[in-house]
């Protein structure tokens, strides 16, 4: 599989799923803002010719100076999800492939993406099932929840969080991708 230039993509497999299923719940056009983007990996899947412009944001600036070299054609920006947003315009389609897990407030960055959402946009979230994975690494591998500023998000608690925010949720999934089990969330607003 190659990238949006003809370069192979150097993503692992199991990313690699994460990404193709959180393109499958996509179902329309637009603008798209990618919440918590790293290095940018999930932009090798999408292109500038699929919606009409792409914004995307992290924490760390170093992620972003790596995403501006690698993806050119996407806007970014180095800003904190639990602060609100810095855009004016609206997005309709958003995305947040496993973010809140490490974030100190979920909910605050769930409410700022309703916030910046159009009016029937989406808003598509991943992040691993905090159930799945409190059993298989806490007690099989000993890893705790501040070994990682890791959330223990299961699907009832996304889900919540989607309909405070004002999502009204149209599509939930809980799946193994790999070895971790994975909550996807779409939500629409109305």
């Amino acid at each position: 599989m190659k990238n949006w230039n003809g370069k192979p993509m150097l993503i692992k497999p199991s990313k690699l799923r994460k990404f193709k299923k959180v393109i499958s719940l996509i179902n329309r056009g637009g603008s798209l803002l990618d919440v918590g983007c790293g290095n940018g990996l999930f932009h090798e899947l999408i292109s500038k010719k699929t919606y009409d412009s792409i914004d995307a944001f992290d924490y760390t600036p170093e992620y972003i100076t790596e995403a501006i070299l690698k993806y050119p054609f996407i806007n970014y920006t180095v800003h904190d999800a639990c602060l609100p947003f810095p855009y004016k315009k609206k997005f309709d389609i958003i995305t947040c492939v496993e973010v809140l897990e490490h974030v100190p407030a979920p909910y605050l960055v769930v409410k700022n993406m309703y916030d910046v959402c159009s009016k029937y946009g989406i808003c598509i979230i991943s992040t691993p099932n905090a159930l799945w994975y409190e059993i298989k690494y806490h007690n099989d591998l000993g890893y705790t929840a501040g070994d990682y500023n890791f959330q223990y998000l299961s699907p009832v608690v996304l889900i919540s969080m989607m309909n405070k925010a004002g999502f009204v949720v149209d599509y939930s999934s809980n799946r193994h991708l790999g070895k971790i089990r994975h909550i996807f969330v779409r939500g629409v607003k109305i």
